[in-house]
């Protein structure tokens, strides 16, 4: 897979699990708007019912290989029994995303 295809495969999967958060917590966005964009400028952009632009940063605080065994053990039919215990990536996450600059018409709420 190259570069391209990685990136597409990327923001493919943002804007299904923002399309989620939309349905679960915030239906006053129109999920017709749900935009990817490309670096600089943050990771989602929408727009609101009532023609508010917004701009969210998307942070996967779960390990990739933590949910792919863990996604894997589900299709198969399996249940995931095993516990794992693992350090909190919150702070690293949040420390990372702060030191970021992003170009954006108004502010960027991380998600």
């Amino acid at each position: 897979m190259d570069c391209v295809d990685r990136e597409e495969a990327k923001a493919a999967v943002e804007r299904a699990a923002f399309a989620a958060f939309v349905k679960a917590a915030r239906p006053d966005i129109d999920p017709g708007s749900i935009e990817s964009r490309r670096p600089r400028e943050p990771d989602i952009t929408c727009v609101t019912l009532n023609g508010e632009r917004l701009a969210f940063e998307l942070v996967e605080l779960c390990p990739p290989e933590l949910a792919k065994a863990i996604g894997d053990e589900l299709k198969t039919g399996g249940g995931v029994t095993d516990m794992i215990w693992t350090c909190d990536p919150s702070r690293a996450a949040l420390l990372k995303k702060i030191g970021k600059t992003y170009t954006a018409s108004g502010p960027v709420d991380l998600l």
